[in-house]
């Protein structure tokens, strides 16, 4: 459903706009600027050529769509969250491994596989483990219990069952801020705007990974008074 506009808001859609939002955001490694921690890599890398590189290559691409460019040999299983400590309110049932975007967001943020997992001579290889001196966002090496769910299907009978989640094909998401990975449209739902092919809720869910709309940690919809929960949660 969007794999297309996936694969253009990535490379193409808004391209002079998107480039000025993502320049010196935290997924910009080209600036000679440490991220999260750090690493050596990221003082020697070439900008002109690792600007966009680190994470898409426009020929021989190991993943067809959206011209991955990374070691997608990411931790064979992750614990996910209600799998330690069993969650009382979460209705989607137990979680399994991730897929979809969210996948694509691990080959950095599992905290196991390097930021130097990507080109020909790493991106399709074994992973090497975490680059060094190099913390990632979520470092927990293989564990994303404690974060917000995802790789589940968010649809109305969830909400129905959930009682307190607005039901996804016929909620709007805020205006002025509707998008899925930085495409931009007039109107939207939940489900139009903001789920992954099958209806699921991922990390792109939330977070826009080119800094599209220019929020504090790259978020879809702005967190100020908890916009961004309440897209989703009707506890008001």
């Amino acid at each position: 459903m969007k794999a297309l506009a996936l694969a253009c808001a990535l490379l193409f859609v808004g391209a002079n706009v998107a480039n000025a939002q993502f320049t010196g955001s935290s997924h910009d490694f080209s600036d000679g600027v440490t991220h999260n921690g750090g690493s050596a890599l990221e003082t020697t890398w070439n900008p002109a050529a690792d600007k966009c590189n680190v994470c898409h290559e426009a020929h021989t691409p190991g993943v067809a769509n959206p011209l991955w460019h990374r070691n997608m040999n990411i931790s064979a299983a992750f614990t996910v969250y209600g799998e330690l400590l069993p969650s009382k309110t979460l209705d989607a049932g137990p979680l399994g491994q991730p897929t979809g975007t969210t996948v694509m967001c691990l080959t950095c943020h599992d905290g196991t596989v390097g930021l130097d997992q990507y080109g020909w001579a790493n991106a399709f290889g074994p992973g090497t483990g975490a680059t060094t001196g190099y913390v990632p966002m979520h470092p927990f090496e293989g564990d994303i219990g404690g974060t917000h769910p995802v790789s589940f299907v968010y649809d109305d009978a969830l909400a129905t069952t959930d009682g307190f989640l607005h039901p996804p094909s016929t909620t709007a998401v805020p205006a002025g801020i509707v998008s899925f990975n930085g495409v931009a449209t007039l109107s939207g739902t939940i489900e139009e705007a903001l789920l992954d092919d099958g209806g699921t809720l991922e990390c792109s869910s939330c977070h826009d990974v080119h800094n599209k709309w220019a929020l504090d940690h790259l978020l879809n919809v702005p967190y100020t008074s908890s916009a961004i929960c309440e897209t989703c949660h009707a506890k008001g």
